[in-house]
């Protein structure tokens, strides 16, 4: 076993695992308890297997997992006993996609072993269902990037009919584990996200269901992953379907939660169960940058709902909640020129320049605003820096908005500067 050792070392860097600093939970607890036992015992492989499996589960404060620790004890417990299976699936699982290298070859050859190990538990034990269902979970990997739904959606990479059928043998490979063990948390998480995969989201919430019944941490951060990515795409009602589920389980309910089911909602046109989750969602936020998300929400949707009074009464409270809050900056300078409020606009305009210096419609706009007030220099170096960024349509919308307020002043001389400027950038733009 001494090749194993040196290719650990390619791994993140290892740390004693008393100088590891884990998370007051169920398996960060679990590790406190076994470690003084395992030092009393050191060739107790079911001490060091239940080590592993907790070192797998627990998370350090920085969200990862301590898997170069928890493949150490699967390795020792591998020396001592060969023939254990759940030793080598559990260095198996151990070596995890975020601790791959980078270069091609290497990571092949980790996934080579990975899969060795797999193949070693089967060999001594053909009905081992852990090692079938990490044979699933490499193959799912295989076909989804092994990342969150959310991100995928990001991918210009169309599925192959490598991908596929790579799905296709993770759900029989499920299927196989549940037959021997159908008490399987993984097995079932492992079912379900191939169901979700294959555009199959009522299926798949069933054995998210059971699953959640079995092993509760995995199957719950599934779940939130899914719901994220339905609200992405807006598949109201799967998110809906999904929420339901979840919402026992969110005790007390994150804004967050309310947030996502009030836009699944309002897709759907459920405007009362909308308003009733955005007053929730703003209601359990407390106070700074969190509250001013939610009160930007509940504001987009009055906007949605043609309710520009109330809307501008959130915006504004979001903007006291927190004031770099761009979503709050953008919409209330927008508002603000509606209603002819130029200097208040141009305030708020250059809060959210501050912050976003490329945003060259901004700019471009409230180089606009500055010729209403008839500050030409400063419209003069607004429009100069943002012109030659901004689409032809920007241009023509201004020009709109210039030609309209000249009707209220006809005279006005930096309206109607304005207004020559932009006809001769639209002349020279064709």
């Amino acid at each position: 076993m001494a090749q194993e050792t040196r290719e650990q070392k390619k791994a993140p860097q290892q740390r004693g695992i008393e100088s590891q600093q884990y998370i007051d939970d169920e398996w960060g607890r679990k590790i406190g308890l076994l470690s003084p036992q395992i030092a009393a015992e050191p060739n107790n492989v079911a001490l060091l297997l239940a080590r592993g499996e907790a070192l797998l589960r627990a998370r350090l404060f920085d969200g990862s997992h301590d898997t170069p620790n928890a493949f150490l004890d699967f390795q020792k417990a591998a020396e001592i006993n060969p023939k254990d299976p759940a030793a080598w699936v559990g260095m198996a699982r151990a070596i995890t996609r975020s601790e791959l290298p980078q270069n091609g070859a290497e990571a092949a050859n980790f996934e080579a072993k990975k899969r060795a190990y797999l193949q070693k538990a089967l060999d001594l034990n053909p009905q081992f269902a852990p090692s079938l269902v990490e044979m699933g979970w490499m193959e799912w990997e295989g076909a989804t990037g092994g990342v969150a739904p959310l991100s995928r959606l990001a991918s210009i990479v169309k599925p192959s009919p490598e991908n596929t059928a790579q799905l296709k043998k993770a759900g029989i490979l499920a299927e196989e584990a549940l037959q021997i063990d159908a008490q399987s948390g993984r097995a079932w998480l492992l079912k379900a996200e191939v169901l979700a995969d294959s555009n199959r989201a009522r299926d798949a919430l069933e054995a998210y269901k059971t699953s959640l019944a079995l092993d509760a941490v995995p199957a719950r951060e599934a779940l939130k992953a899914r719901v994220d990515a339905f609200d992405a795409t807006e598949a109201s009602a799967d998110a809906l379907l999904y929420l339901a589920v979840l919402e026992p389980l969110e005790q007390p309910v994150p804004p967050d939660f309310y947030a996502l089911r009030a836009r699944a909602k309002f897709r759907l046109q459920d405007w009362e169960g909308a308003a009733a989750d955005t007053d929730k969602a703003v209601e359990s936020a407390g106070r700074g940058a969190r509250r001013a998300a939610m009160l930007v929400l509940r504001g987009q949707l009055k906007l949605q709902q043609n309710d520009p009074v109330g809307a501008k009464t959130d915006f504004e409270a979001a903007y006291a909640a927190d004031p770099k809050n761009l979503d709050a900056l953008d919409v209330l300078r927008q508002i603000y020129a509606a209603q002819g409020n130029f200097t208040a606009s141009i305030r708020v305009s250059n809060q959210l320049l501050e912050q976003r210096s490329d945003a060259h419609q901004v700019r471009f706009l409230l180089a606009m605003l500055l010729a209403f007030t008839g500050d030409m220099e400063g419209s003069k170096a607004a429009y100069e820096a943002s012109v030659s960024q901004v689409s032809r349509r920007d241009v023509e919308n201004q020009l709109q908005d210039v030609t309209k307020n000249l009707k209220k002043a006809p005279t006005f001389e930096p309206l109607l500067q304005a207004q020559r400027i932009l006809q001769q950038e639209l002349t020279k733009r064709g």
